[in-house]
């Protein structure tokens, strides 16, 4: 044992994720997303478990523009976050750098309680380019289908300067997840 003061102490800095079982994780690629898959995959589906999710992304007909994520209560939604460095001529070597892609990634944090983690991961790894893909480049990329609501650089950019359909983020839309 212990005192009944000492188990009241431990019970009280447990923290709220280890009271209520909730749990997270990184997913991290250096892949852009299709943007035909991203929508038929990921975001047709439901995700069990998650509660919200954030971070920000890399969408391949979008290759210069960064793709904020969010999610809550079910509903996805993405706005520009702005131009990568690696798109920008005055953009320098940042933390991670990759010497193909810059500081172009995925990087989306996962929050939920009983989330099967190795589905959400390959789900979201079908998403990713394949290798044919890849080599196709930014120029062929931009071919590809992209269903997804166009974005507003220009209102990302000058900070979040209500745009003409009435919202004040410039993203133009949000999706279910």
């Amino acid at each position: 044992g212990g005192s009944p003061e000492a188990g009241a102490a431990a019970r009280r800095r447990q923290t709220e994720s280890e009271r209520f079982g909730i749990g997270s994780f990184v997913y991290t690629a250096r892949r852009p997303f299709h943007p035909a898959r991203l929508l038929s995959s990921a975001l047709a589906g439901t995700w069990p478990g998650v509660l919200r999710t954030k971070g920000f992304f890399w969408l391949a007909t979008r290759h210069d523009v960064m793709g904020i994520w969010h999610s809550a209560g079910g509903a996805w939604q993405a706005e520009p976050g702005g131009v990568w460095a690696a798109s920008d001529a005055s953009g320098g070597w940042a933390p991670g750098w990759d010497a193909a892609w810059g500081d172009r990634c995925q990087q989306i944090v996962w929050i939920g309680i009983g989330m099967d983690e190795a589905a959400i991961r390959a789900m979201l790894d079908g998403c990713l380019l394949s290798d044919a893909e890849m080599a196709l480049g930014p120029d062929g990329w931009a071919a590809f289908e992209d269903e997804l609501p166009p974005w507003d650089v220009i209102a990302a950019d000058e900070g979040r300067d209500e745009d003409e359909d009435g919202d004040e983020d410039g993203a133009g839309g949000r999706l279910r997840a």
